[in-house]
């Protein structure tokens, strides 16, 4: 075997294989191209290597007459020959034509961004005849090459290298395999670098809200620190902006520490469609705590219904409170001053932790009343149950004997004192006989129906100046006029 082998025994062509073009070199030891050794270039090593049993060859350059000949590198005289066979020369195996597969640079378009802390690169490349429509490739690094995004949820591997021409300007060389995922509309704002935040420009915090515990970041808005974004935890482990939430933009920080150890904040970059908040450190201070012996549940007789109401004393008067109403929520009991929401038009909210619990309490929000304290009264003082009144049944003597209710309340059982009421058909309400006629005072009441559908009397606010008489000369008297049937 020979060993040096010039023009034209020998030929440098290039080769496809996996999707990549290989630099071969075919030397043919007979003076035809009927058969020929195929050696691919071993980078590491420097030198050409055989396919078939890896002997070695170097192509090196006359230096008197500059022609190329190729000269092997025998190490002993066992490998000074090669073990493999000859191959038969197929031209088709070394004619590439890749024109129809490359792309040109104003076709495409590489973005380098950092999201999440992590650094990507993404080729898109456009339709040639729609430069708003692209397919994406992400860059594989294994491989060197960027490898479409639609496709490879496919199985079809495709994919683009990026090369260089003489002049250094990029141009791809696409793979044979073809695409069976759709174009997709080029959108480059996806891909912008995240904002960084400093730890200077940020807080976390935590504060109460419907009585549960929160977490929220504080974004500030410049250095003065006088306003910022709040983002909440709500929807997940990752913080978004609360208010853009609630209008459909997705605002999304990382909290991510950086190769120091020290902690710093990657937003996405969005344009804001929320106010921000101004801030005031009080807002984020623990609510006050009222315990048990300051407050108490009540119920009130509202229009028919009974509503449950949270009274909170004074510290130091205890006969005047605020008086809060029952707004029912999924997890907690809130409450809310009515007299503020309707009076001013503003949100004094108290909660009771742990309803139920040894360590029940109240906690009252940020937002003080504008209300002023009232005086408590007591519901039960003002309601009557049976057996302490009585409804009479009775019809008038004269006229057109319509039949009439009257209502006697008891002020003492045992001595049979009464006060007599006469139904008031224009403000539906029991109205006190003696308290109108004789001072004219109008003291009433109303009969409901309790949670068992029982009757019971719902004084008014107003007090008697009459005097309680005994029930035999209340009943001897309106036998005068009326037909009594019970």
């Amino acid at each position: 075997m020979k060993k040096i082998y010039e023009i034209p025994y020998f030929e440098k062509v290039v080769a496809e294989r996996k999707e990549k073009l290989k630099k071969r070199l075919l030397i043919f030891p007979n003076n035809d191209k009927i058969y020929h050794f195929e050696y691919y270039w071993n980078r590491p090593l420097q030198c050409y290597q055989c396919c078939g049993c890896g002997l070695k060859a170097d192509i090196i350059k006359n230096d008197k007459n500059g022609k190329e000949y190729v000269k092997h590198k025998f190490l002993h005289k066992e490998t000074s020959k090669h073990f493999c066979k000859l191959r038969k020369y197929d031209e088709t195996k070394y004619t590439v034509d890749v024109s129809t597969r490359i792309v040109e640079s104003e076709n495409f378009k590489i973005i380098k961004y950092t999201q999440k802390g992590i650094s990507s690169s993404k080729l898109f490349i456009f339709d040639s005849t729609n430069k708003n429509l692209c397919r994406g490739y992400l860059w594989d690094s294994t491989n060197g090459y960027y490898l479409c995004i639609g496709c490879t949820s496919k199985n079809p591997r495709v994919f683009a290298r990026l090369c260089k021409n003489a002049d250094g300007i990029e141009y791809l060389i696409l793979s044979k395999n073809q695409h069976v995922c759709d174009l997709k509309e080029f959108n480059p704002d996806k891909y912008k670098n995240d904002v960084i935040i400093k730890k200077s420009m940020y807080k976390h915090v935590e504060c109460f809200v419907n009585g549960e515990k929160r977490k929220y970041l504080l974004i500030f808005t410049d250095k003065s620190q006088k306003f910022y974004y709040k983002f909440t935890y709500e929807n997940g482990y990752l913080p978004i902006c609360l208010k853009c939430n609630q209008k459909h933009l997705y605002i999304q920080a990382y909290i991510l520490t950086d190769k120091n150890g020290d902690e710093y904040i990657s937003v996405r970059d969005k344009k804001h469609v929320c106010t921000p908040f101004e801030y005031n450190e009080n807002d984020f201070e623990e609510n006050q705590i009222i315990q048990s012996e300051r407050y108490k549940i009540i119920k009130r007789n509202w229009r028919g219904k009974f509503v449950e109401k949270l009274v909170i004393f004074d510290s130091i008067d205890k006969n005047l409170c605020h008086e809060y109403t029952l707004q029912r929520t999924s997890k907690t009991k809130r409450y809310k001053c009515n007299e503020c929401h309707h009076k001013y038009s503003t949100c004094a909210i108290a909660w009771i932790i742990n309803y139920g619990k040894e360590n029940e309490h109240v906690e009252l929000g940020k937002t003080p009343h504008k209300c002023s304290l009232i005086k408590f009264e007591d519901p039960n003082s003002s309601i009557i149950n049976l057996p302490n009144f009585k409804i009479i049944k009775t019809a008038a003597k004269f006229k057109s004997g319509n039949p009439k209710d009257c209502l006697l309340i008891y002020s003492s059982l045992e001595k049979k004192l009464c006060y007599r009421y006469y139904f008031d058909l224009t403000s539906k309400l029991f109205v006190c006989h003696e308290c109108e006629y004789k001072h004219r005072k109008r003291v009433t009441a109303k009969i409901h129906k309790n949670e068992n559908n029982e009757d019971f009397v719902q004084l008014n606010e107003k007090k008697h100046i009459c005097n309680p008489q005994p029930e035999k000369d209340v009943l001897k008297k309106m036998s005068r006029f009326f037909n009594i049937h019970n």
